[in-house]
C-alpha cells in the first residue's frame, strides 16, 4: 500500500543526510555521486556534469553571454580554450575584417569574432535545425551596425557558388 513508498522516500532522505554527515558537509548531494573505497575506507565525491548545449563568449563587447545550440550527434562547440587561444592569436587580425565561418555547427567561432569586433561574419551551416539556432543566437545578441549573413547550404557546393573575398576563413 501506501507505507511502502513513503517508507522508500523517508530512507533516502535519511541516507542522504547520514552522508552528508559522514562527508562533514551541509551542502546539498545534489548532481553527486558518493563512492565508497572498501580498500582505503574513505568516501569520495564525484560531480555530475549535466549537457546543457550552450557554450560562452569568451571576450569581446559580448563577453559571458550564454548561448544555445542544437542538441546533435556530433555537434559541439570549439571550447573555450581553443577559442581563446585562437583568437589571441588572431587579435591584430580581427578588427573590422570581413570573417567566413564555414561548416559553423553552433555558430561559436563566427559569434567570437563578432564580439571581438569582426565588421561582418558569413555563417555556412548545411543543416536547416542547426542554422536556425545560430539565427537565434544572432537576434538575442542584436549586433545592428554589424555584417552578418547566414546560409543554409553544403559547404563545398556554397563555395563554388561565391565569389566574396574573407580576410579570415
Amino acid at each position: 500500500g501506501i507505507f511502502s513508498p513513503v517508507a522508500g522516500i523517508m530512507g533516502s532522505l535519511q541516507a542522504n543526510e547520514v552522508l552528508k554527515s559522514i562527508l562533514d558537509t551541509k551542502n546539498d548531494l545534489t548532481n553527486k555521486l558518493i563512492v565508497f573505497d572498501a580498500l582505503k575506507t574513505e568516501f569520495r565525491k564525484l560531480k555530475i556534469i549535466i549537457k546543457t548545449n550552450t557554450f560562452k563568449i569568451i571576450s569581446g563587447n559580448l563577453k559571458g553571454r550564454k548561448l544555445s545550440f542544437k542538441d546533435a550527434d556530433g555537434l559541439r562547440p570549439t571550447s573555450g580554450k581553443a577559442r581563446e587561444t585562437l583568437f589571441n592569436w588572431l587579435r591584430g587580425e580581427l578588427s573590422d575584417a570581413r570573417c567566413l565561418d564555414l561548416f559553423s555547427g553552433s555558430g561559436a567561432l563566427g559569434l567570437e569574432a563578432l564580439s571581438r569586433g569582426a565588421e561582418s561574419v558569413t555563417f555556412v551551416e548545411k543543416d536547416r535545425e542547426t542554422a536556425l539556432y545560430i539565427e537565434k543566437s544572432l537576434s538575442r545578441l542584436k549586433k545592428e551596425g554589424t555584417g552578418k549573413e547566414l546560409f543554409c547550404a553544403e559547404a563545398n557546393e556554397w563555395i563554388q557558388k561565391n565569389n566574396e573575398v574573407f580576410d579570415i576563413v
